[in-house]
C-alpha cells in the first residue's frame, strides 16, 4: 500500500504502525489441505504444528512427525507469492520472523525510531527479552531476502 497507494481513497497515512513477518510465501489453502488430506492422510484441523525446515515442512500430528520437501510443496505456493520480492516486509515499521542460526528467538527488524522505543517500552516493563542478534542472524536474513529476490525475477520472466 505504501508502494501502490490507492489514488481515489489513499487510507495509508491512517496506519499508524505496520508490524510484517519475514515471508517465502503462503499456499493456496484448499489445494494444499487437499494434498495433505489425499496423499499425506493428515486431516488438517488435527494438525498439531507446522514448521519450516531446510528443505522440508515438519509436520506435527497425533504426536509424530512428518516431513514433506518443499520441492513437492511449491507448487501450492500462491502465484503472487512467488513473484514477490519482499522477503522482510520492507516498507513496514517492525519486520519479525524466526532464523535457523537463532532458534527459539523471533527476530525483530525495527526500522525507526517508533518501532525502536516501541520495543524499549516493551522490554522495560518485562513484556519481551530483548537480545542484539548476532552477524549470522543478519546473513541469514540478507541470504533469504536475495533469494527472494532472484526467485520472484526468475518467475516474473516465465510470465513474459
Amino acid at each position: 500500500m505504501r508502494i501502490y497507494p490507492l489514488l481515489e481513497t489513499d487510507f495509508v497515512f491512517k496506519m499508524y504502525f505496520v508490524i510484517s513477518l519475514f515471508c517465502l510465501g503462503t499456499f493456496a489453502s484448499e489445494a494444499f489441505t487437499d494434498l495433505l488430506r489425499v496423499k499425506y492422510g493428515l486431516e488438517p484441523d488435527r494438525i498439531e504444528s507446522i514448521s519450516l525446515e531446510k528443505n522440508a515442512i515438519k509436520i506435527l500430528y497425533n504426536g509424530s512427525e512428518k516431513l514433506i520437501p518443499l520441492a513437492e510443496i511449491l507448487p501450492y505456493v500462491q502465484t503472487g507469492c512467488l513473484v514477490c520480492l519482499d522477503y522482510a516486509g520492507t516498507f513496514s515499521d517492525i519486520s519479525a520472523g524466526i532464523c535457523e542460526s537463532y532458534p527459539g528467538y523471533t527476530v525483530l527488524i525495527l526500522r525507526n525510531e517508533r518501532a525502536v522505543k516501541l520495543v524499549n517500552e516493551a522490554a522495560s516493563h518485562g513484556y519481551i527479552e530483548v537480545r542484539k542478534a548476532s552477524l549470522d542472524v543478519v546473513e541469514e536474513i540478507e541470504t533469504k531476502a536475495r533469494g527472494k529476490i532472484v526467485r520472484a525475477t526468475r518467475y516474473m520472466s516465465l510470465l513474459l
